[in-house]
């Protein structure tokens, strides 16, 4: 959580708060309309997927790159975490899941991933 409140850019969904109710602990993010990557691309023509697909990773990138700036490495960047959605008729994107970031400035290297070593879930 400490990593998600590093993370307030455009193109990465918004940390809002977290807490414990119930005896069960939360964590409250923006809420976006979301479209499924596929059903957004699979709409369109082949030239206009292209397109679209150059769009969808050029915007992701911005968030990536702010991350990275701030020394944090997503570790599992994958189409689920990609959210798509449009606002004011324009189609928007951002990164989401943060769960398994890891900021190598401050928790130093550790064992938990190696070289050439895959984490999270391939899809």
């Amino acid at each position: 959580m400490q990593l998600l409140d590093q993370l307030r850019h455009p193109r990465i969904v918004e940390y809002l708060s977290h807490g414990i109710h119930d005896g069960r602990m939360y964590l409250a993010m923006e809420y976006l309309p979301v479209i499924p990557i596929r059903e957004v691309v699979a709409s369109q023509s082949r030239p206009k997927q292209i397109r679209l697909a150059c769009g969808i990773v050029c915007k992701l990138l911005e968030g990536l790159q702010f991350a990275h700036e701030q020394n944090i490495v997503h570790r599992d960047v994958k189409p689920a975490n990609i959210l798509t959605y449009k606002q004011g008729g324009r189609l928007q994107v951002k990164l989401a899941d943060f769960g398994l970031a890891k900021n190598f400035m401050e928790a130093g290297f550790s064992s938990i991933s190696h070289e050439k070593e895959i984490r999270g879930r391939v899809k």
